[in-house]
């Protein structure tokens, strides 16, 4: 079967326009009016301390080196600031079928901080349902990869609760990157979205399938604001 490959590509101007249809290919950049938002519309405003050059940080901090470290603190309610030490790989999951293993962790605003580093998610998904509290949780400077068609990070809750879900400077490729109805997605900065059917591991360079024919986001609401830039693309679907 031929894979149909969709590209989007998004900016911050004021029109919609079609570039040239190419075999097998579909070009749309899209010209999205926003208004400005300001940075603390976006961002977790939490007063935190670390000291540099150790691994002491605020109470509400936690420092992950591994996935066992990432999950404790994901599932851990007085955590709302994540930083992402190293690469990190949910080496748990093997290369056997691309089964979901989804884990509800506890409401609250969040911040993961990838710090320029890698991780694999393979199977691993969290779902955060936030009911009418509207929460803010940011995903920023990351490279990720998983296999769950429900994404490594997914919101479900009350619509039209201001709930946001925020990927600032992300590059994903796996199945979903995520599915989240309920809350506003905002785009920040460059976010380039690969939904493919299988994926070679910078960690152990094995093949992985993913849940695959899926689209890039499942979202209702999509805010692109100023300066942003994503490039989406998919294999036998569409990207949003």
């Amino acid at each position: 079967m031929k894979k149909v490959q969709r590209l989007l590509i998004t900016s911050l101007v004021c029109t919609l326009a079609l570039l040239p249809v190419m075999e097998n290919q579909v070009f749309i950049r899209q010209f999205t009016p926003i208004a400005k938002a300001s940075e603390t519309d976006i961002r977790n405003t939490t007063e935190t301390t670390k000291v540099k050059g150790t691994l002491k940080a605020a109470p509400n901090v936690a420092e992950v080196t591994d996935y066992l470290t990432l999950e404790a603190a994901m599932k851990n309610s007085a955590i709302t600031e994540i930083e992402i030490m190293n690469d990190i790989n949910f080496s748990n999951y093997t290369t056997g079928s691309a089964a979901e293993q989804n884990l509800t962790i506890p409401t609250r605003s969040l911040t993961i901080d990838g710090n320029g580093h890698t991780v694999d998610f393979r199977s691993r998904g969290y779902l955060m349902t936030f009911g009418s509290t509207p929460v803010n949780v940011i995903v920023k400077d990351i490279y990720m990869f998983g296999r769950n068609y429900w994404g490594p990070l997914r919101l479900s809750g009350t619509a039209k609760k201001s709930a946001q879900l925020t990927y600032e400077n992300v590059t994903y490729t796996g199945a979903q990157l995520t599915c989240s109805y309920e809350a506003d997605v905002n785009i920040v900065g460059d976010v380039v979205n690969s939904s493919v059917n299988s994926y070679v591991s910078p960690f152990d360079g094995l093949t992985y399938i993913t849940l695959g024919n899926q689209v890039n986001l499942e979202v209702t609401n999509i805010n692109f604001l100023e300066n942003s830039h994503y490039v989406g693309s998919t294999e036998n679907a569409t990207v949003i």
